[in-house]
């Protein structure tokens, strides 16, 4: 699946793991492929079903924004 590396940094930040944030946004593509990409969210304690989630929320909002 693809997810903004927006979203990921977001999951990361929602429980407080700054530091995780910044390593992710320095390390990762704009668009991250969770499966390709599976290693280094696991180094940065991320599994991809949280990362889902994050972004099915940012999709929605994003949807009800432009609404």
């Amino acid at each position: 699946m693809l997810v903004e590396k927006d979203d990921v940094t977001d999951a990361l930040r929602a429980r407080g793991d700054h530091d995780r944030a910044v390593q992710a946004q320095v390390a990762l593509p704009r668009h991250v492929d969770t499966v390709r990409e599976a290693s280094l969210l696991h180094q940065l304690d991320l599994n991809v079903e949280e990362i889902e989630a994050v972004a099915a929320a940012a999709s929605t909002s994003s949807h009800r924004a432009s609404a």
